[in-house]
């Protein structure tokens, strides 16, 4: 297999894992691929979403339920000026 095409196929596999709400370690399992090289993959995944666009996702789902209840914010960015933007 070309080196193109085994990132082309393992970054597809991370895409999967990303929607599939398993853990790396169990994702990995399933696949039959080691875990130590799964997770090199996520790392180069995430490197080259961050280059293309500048952004790095943030998943919020994880937070909600602890942050809810007690009414603080689950991100908070202090701009320049002063300005405070909370989100909850």
């Amino acid at each position: 297999m070309e080196k193109e095409e085994r990132s082309a196929q393992m970054l597809s596999l991370v895409e999967q894992w990303a929607e599939s709400g398993l853990s790396q370690k169990q994702f990995a399992k399933d696949h039959q691929i080691k875990y130590h090289t799964f997770t090199y993959w996520v790392k180069r995944y995430r490197q080259r979403q961050h280059q293309n666009n500048g952004f790095i996702p943030i998943d919020l789902t994880t937070a909600l339920s602890a942050h809810a209840s007690t009414g603080t914010p689950r991100i908070e960015l202090i701009l320049d000026g002063g300005l405070v933007l909370r989100v909850y």
